[in-house]
């Protein structure tokens, strides 16, 4: 886009076009095996990081709990 001709418009769907034309529709998902590979180990450790946290705040709260029920 940044290098389209002076005063011509260029849309999403002009350059979906044009990569359609030049590579067939398999050239709209170049790049996208790279990516995959980097996104998924980030969506795996966010994933554990979540469970860890929600354990340990369920942890803290049934120890609370035991606590108030000894108190009494």
């Amino acid at each position: 886009m940044m290098t389209a001709p002076q005063g011509r418009p260029i849309s999403m769907s002009i350059v979906a076009y044009s990569i359609l034309r030049h590579e067939g529709p398999l050239g709209l998902f170049k790049g996208a095996v790279p990516r995959f590979f980097w996104i998924a180990p980030l969506g795996a450790m966010n994933f554990a990081g979540y469970e860890l946290a929600r354990k340990a705040m369920d942890r803290n709260q049934e120890l609370a709990a035991a606590e108030q029920l000894q108190q009494k």
